[in-house]
């Protein structure tokens, strides 16, 4: 477990730093390169939890999309959405599914995330 809060805190601490881009030498295509490898890293360990549930027969195809659309696509902020892949990269397939399952449930998922990601960074 503290494995996994040490890189979750790893990870916020890249996008503070991207995103804020405090160092003024560095120019904003590299920033935002970095950020693009970060947000499709988060990507892919996310789909490692969809992939099981698709397997499992828990979701069909229209779950999925109905997924991608409520995480992707404006109601999460990229900061959370690391958060997640990062959770999903250190869990097994069947923990991350669940934690899926449970935001895919959730009428703010964002919400969530940010209370995980606020207490996340209050105990360190």
């Amino acid at each position: 477990m503290k494995k996994i809060i040490f890189i979750l805190l790893i990870n916020l601490f890249v996008i503070s730093c991207s995103t804020k881009n405090e160092n003024k030498n560095e120019e904003l295509s590299t920033v935002l390169d970095r950020m693009e490898r970060m947000a499709i890293k988060a990507g892919k360990n996310i789909s490692k939890g969809s992939n099981f549930l698709i397997k499992s027969s828990v979701w069909k195809s229209s779950d999925l999309l109905r997924f991608h659309d409520k995480i992707f696509k404006g109601q999460v902020k990229p900061a959370n959405i690391i958060l997640l892949g990062s959770y999903c990269e250190f869990s097994t397939e069947r923990e991350c599914a669940d934690i899926l399952l449970f935001l895919d449930q959730s009428d703010n998922p964002d919400l969530l995330l940010d209370v995980t990601r606020k207490k996340i960074l209050n105990k360190n």
